[in-house]
């Protein structure tokens, strides 16, 4: 053993982690389906006739949304993903 190991692995824990990060990729799906895709769809249209105002006003609508969806991607991948894994390889150092 070249790292602290954990006497077993919490089966249940990680099945609740594994649903909460099935939810938040269905959260991201949803803020990209209903948010981001019509403003970016009416953005793009604005290139088809050249509006620097319309265009950024496009942009400014998608941001609280694409915001959104890069906090839930870093909390499914850098808090769950990581967190089941080292749950999996019993990995027993929890001081990081």
């Amino acid at each position: 053993k070249s790292y602290p190991q954990s006497p077993r692995v919490r089966r249940r824990w990680v099945m609740s982690r594994m649903l909460e990060m099935a939810l938040i990729w269905f959260a991201i799906l949803f803020v990209a389906v209903q948010y981001i895709m019509p403003g970016l769809r009416n953005t793009l249209v604005t290139l088809e006739h050249p509006d620097v105002l319309r265009f950024a006003e496009g942009l400014v609508k998608i941001a609280v949304p694409n915001f959104v969806v890069w906090i839930l991607g870093f909390y499914a991948i850098f808090h769950l993903q990581l967190n089941i894994i080292a749950e999996l390889l019993s990995f027993g150092d929890r001081q990081f």
